[in-house]
């Protein structure tokens, strides 16, 4: 899978893809202090300053630490 390359310009109907792996997120949830469970929603900001917002995730970072 690959990352779509920022900073991304797109035009009406394109998508931009980041992957990032369970452990990877963890640990930087881990490195903030946050190691109980939290609400991760994905936020996209557009070019004109709308916001979209993804489903939120609630996860205990600890479990994914060696995912």
């Amino acid at each position: 899978m690959e990352d779509t390359p920022r900073p991304a310009t797109l035009r009406d109907g394109q998508s931009a893809h980041l992957y990032l792996s369970y452990a990877s997120i963890a640990q930087s949830l881990v490195a903030k202090g946050l190691v109980g469970k939290v609400k991760l929603t994905p936020v996209c900001v557009d070019s004109v300053g709308g916001e979209h917002r993804g489903d939120p995730w609630i996860i205990d970072p600890m479990e994914w630490v060696n995912r």
